[in-house]
């Protein structure tokens, strides 16, 4: 029996490393729906900073992370 997913979202939150991703796209797949990871919606250097287990100044978040 299909299930229709339109209209709903699935939001999963925690710490950095926790496997939010990892969960995210296993969901996605069980689900048969879209899996958008919120570290793809950052900019280019943001993610350079992240990659190396920086942290994010605030003056370079994204204004729908504030």
């Amino acid at each position: 029996m299909a299930v229709d997913h339109k209209g709903r979202a699935v939001v999963i939150m925690g710490v950095s490393g926790a496997g939010k991703s990892t969960i995210g796209d296993m969901l996605a797949k069980v689900l048969n729906c879209s899996f958008l990871d919120a570290d793809d919606f950052h900019p280019p250097l943001n993610k350079e900073t992240l990659q190396r287990n920086f942290k994010i100044c605030r003056c370079r978040l994204c204004t729908w992370e504030l």
